[in-house]
């Protein structure tokens, strides 16, 4: 098992879900419980940060941290990036960032990061022209520096990580690993993800968020 722990963001507000994500059911299990599954398999310990009083599924393990942001939710993920790198135990010098609401979790694909990153603060891939940063590796010690910095000037914007990192960039990569930037913002993406599940997974469909009373 390499040096690596995971964070998992899920205290988000959810607005255009209408219900919070983590405990949306996604083929036998919950989004929060796949995810945690899927990072396990290559990053231990796993970092849940939640907001202030949010409900988690009951899927916390021994090798599960939950970190809660008692600060205002609505100031960004930044902030609880930042008290969830604080969580991460001495001697662990990467974390890998995920986020609840990206179902197709890949431990491939965090190898593939593992085996990139060098002697680069993080990792991570450009999409569309885009820089990622979730699905995204980082070295502990210089993110937690950035994020700070960030914070201090008033950012909450987690796009913002990687500008004052050295990063490797990756747009090399197969097609199929780009499910793992696939996020769950609306219930129709929850719906059109469930079903590429079923259909790739052969998974019974969960029930979707408008289907509850």
């Amino acid at each position: 098992m390499p040096d690596l722990a995971a964070i998992l963001l899920c205290g988000g507000a959810s607005r255009r879900m209408g219900r919070s994500k983590a405990d949306l059911p996604f083929g036998s299990e919950t989004l929060l419980e796949r995810a945690v599954r899927l990072l396990s398999a290559e990053a231990q310990p796993v970092i849940v940060s939640a907001s202030a009083g949010q409900r988690l599924p009951d899927c916390v393990s021994r090798s599960t941290i939950i970190v809660r942001d008692d600060d205002d939710a609505h100031r960004g993920p930044l902030p609880a990036l930042a008290k969830a790198l604080e969580a991460v135990p001495a001697g662990i010098d990467r974390v890998y960032l995920s986020a609840v609401d990206a179902p197709f979790v890949s431990p491939s694909w965090m190898r593939h990061l593992l085996e990139r990153i060098g002697d680069c603060d993080a990792a991570a891939a450009v999409v569309r022209g885009r820089i990622q940063p979730l699905a995204a590796l980082y070295r502990v010690g210089p993110t937690r520096s950035q994020a700070q910095r960030l914070l201090a000037a008033g950012s909450g914007r987690l796009s913002s990580l990687l500008e004052g990192l050295r990063t490797y960039l990756m747009d090399d990569f197969q097609t199929a690993d780009r499910r793992v930037f696939v996020d769950l913002d609306s219930p129709e993406d929850y719906r059109l993800a469930v079903a590429e599940l079923v259909v790739k997974g052969a998974e019974t469909p969960a029930r979707g968020p408008s289907s509850e009373g």
